[in-house]
C-alpha cells in the first residue's frame, strides 16, 4: 500500500541534536545505497550502526528500473517501539540523465524525510507533524500523465570495442546495440537489436613457415517484447525474436510466442516481493550453417516454456530463484531445465552468507553440427560442445565484529 508523505511542519535544529550524543537515533540501513559515506556526512543527527539488533530504526531499501532507464528507490522504515508505523514507506525517483551527485542527494533527502516521525517520537522537544494519505490498492490505472512529446518512448544507442595485439596473436572485438522502449502502467514494450563480433588471428610458426589460424564468432539478435497488464496480478504478452549465432551453428532462429504471466503478489509490492508464473507457446523457424547431427539444414519446431520466479527482499536477506523449463515438439525428450538460485542471508550478528548457483539440464542440442570437431576448434572454443548439463556456482561468508557505531567518515588515502 503506497503512502504519500507530506511534511506540514518541520521545526528543529540539527546542531542542537548533534550536541546530544547520547540521544542520537540509532539507524541501521540495508539494501541499495548509492553513496553511504555521503549519506552519513549529511545526516549527522543520527548514529548509523552496523547491527540491526541494536538499532532504533531499521531501513530497508531496494530499487527498480523505470521506463526511462532511471531508478525508483523504495524505503521501508520499521521500529518495534512504533507498531503503527511498521509498514511506513517512501520512494524517490531518479532519471537516466541524473549525475551521481544528483542521485545520492535525492536518496539522502528521502531518507531524511522518512526519519522525521521517528525523531519526533524519540525526542518530544521537537515539533514535527506528519500526515499519511493512503491510496486504494484496487485502483489500477495510469496516473501522473504529463504532456510528453515522446509519448513515453525511450531510445538508447551504444557501441563498444576492444583489442589485444601480440606478435603472434591478435584479438579484435566490437558490439553495438539499439533499444526502443515504452513503459506505462498498462503497457511495457521493449525492442532491441544487438550485434557482437569477436575475431582472433593466431600465427603458427613451424620450420620458418608461418600459418594463420583464423577464429570468428558472431552473434546477432533482434527482439520485440510486448506486455499488457490485465489486472494487478495478471498480464499477457507477445514475444518476437530473430537471432543468429555462429558458436551454436544457428544461421537464423525466428520465433513468435504469445505468453501469459501471473504474479501471486500484487505488482504494487514488487519492490519487496514477487512470485511469478508464466507460460509461453510459440513457433520457431531454424536454419543452420552446417547440417546438424540430425542431418537438418533448416526446420520448423513448436516450442513451449514454463517459468517460475521468486524474489524476496526482507530484513534477514534476499532470495532470488528462477526455474525454467523449455520443450520442443514433437519429441518429449527435446527439453531443457534451468535453475538459478541467489541467496544472501544474515545468519547472526555480524555474520553474513552469500550463495549463487545455476544448473542446467540440457537435452535440446539439436543444432550441433554433424561434422567432427577438430583439435584446433576444441582448443579455440569455436563452437558449442555437446553436453547434457552445465553447473556453475559461487559462495562466500563474511563476519564483522567490533564497534557497532559507524557514523564517522574518513576517506584519506
Amino acid at each position: 500500500m503506497n503512502k504519500l508523505l507530506f511534511i506540514i511542519l518541520f521545526v528543529f535544529q540539527l546542531n542542537n541534536l548533534c550536541a546530544q550524543e547520547n540521544k542520537k537515533l540509532k539507524v541501521f540501513i540495508d539494501g541499495e545505497i548509492p553513496d553511504l559515506g555521503y549519506t552519513k556526512r549529511a545526516l549527522t543527527f543520527v548514529d548509523f550502526v552496523t547491527d540491526q539488533n541494536v538499532c532504533d530504526v531499521y531501513v530497508l531499501t531496494s530499487t527498480r528500473s523505470t521506463g526511462s532507464n532511471g531508478d525508483l528507490y523504495y524505503f521501508v522504515f520499521t521500529n518495534k517501539a512504533m507498531p503503527s508505523n511498521d509498514k511506513f514507506e517512501l520512494n524517490c525517483l531518479t532519471y537516466s540523465n541524473d549525475t551521481p551527485d544528483d542521485i545520492r542527494s535525492k536518496f539522502t533527502e528521502t531518507l531524511k524525510l522518512g526519519l522525521v516521525p521517528f525523531l519526533n517520537r524519540f525526542n518530544t522537544s521537537y515539533s514535527i507533524v506528519v500526515n499519511e494519505l493512503e491510496q486504494d490498492e484496487n485502483s489500477f490505472k495510469e496516473f501522473n500523465k504529463t504532456d510528453d512529446p515522446w509519448n513515453y518512448w525511450v531510445f538508447n544507442v551504444s557501441f563498444g570495442g576492444d583489442f589485444n595485439i601480440e606478435e603472434q596473436k591478435k584479438e579484435y572485438g566490437y558490439e553495438y546495440e539499439f533499444k526502443a522502449d515504452r513503459v506505462t502502467e498498462i503497457w511495457r514494450i521493449r525492442n532491441d537489436y544487438s550485434f557482437k563480433k569477436e575475431e582472433e588471428i593466431i600465427t603458427k610458426i613451424k620450420d620458418s613457415v608461418s600459418t594463420d589460424i583464423h577464429v570468428l564468432n558472431e552473434e546477432r539478435q533482434m527482439r520485440s517484447r510486448i506486455a499488457y497488464s490485465i489486472s494487478n496480478k495478471l498480464s499477457v504478452g507477445l514475444f518476437l525474436v530473430n537471432s543468429q549465432d555462429t558458436y551454436k551453428n544457428i544461421r537464423y532462429n525466428s520465433n513468435i510466442s504469445p505468453a501469459l504471466e501471473y504474479n501471486i503478489f500484487p505488482w504494487s509490492e514488487a519492490s519487496r516481493r514477487a512470485f511469478t508464473i508464466s507460460y509461453a507457446f510459440g513457433s520457431s523457424w531454424l536454419g543452420y550453417y552446417e547440417p546438424t547431427i540430425f542431418s537438418k539444414i533448416s526446420e520448423h519446431r513448436w516450442r513451449e516454456k514454463l517459468e517460475t520466479k521468486l524474489e524476496l527482499i526482507e530484513k534477514w536477506g534476499v532470495i532470488t530463484t528462477k526455474l525454467q523449463g523449455t520443450h520442443y515438439f514433437p519429441k518429449y525428450k527435446d527439453y531443457s531445465i534451468d535453475l538459478e538460485v541467489n541467496l544472501s542471508f544474515r545468519l547472526a550478528r555480524g555474520l553474513f552468507f552469500e550463495f549463487g548457483m545455476e544448473a542446467n539440464k540440457i537435452n535440446d542440442q539439436f543444432y550441433l553440427p554433424l561434422s567432427e570437431l577438430s583439435d584446433e576448434e576444441l582448443l579455440l572454443n569455436v563452437r558449442k560442445l555437446p553436453t547434457s548439463y552445465e553447473v556453475s556456482g559461487s559462495f562466500g561468508i563474511r563476519y564483522q565484529f567490533g564497534s557497532i557505531f559507524n557514523s564517522i567518515v574518513n576517506e584519506r588515502f
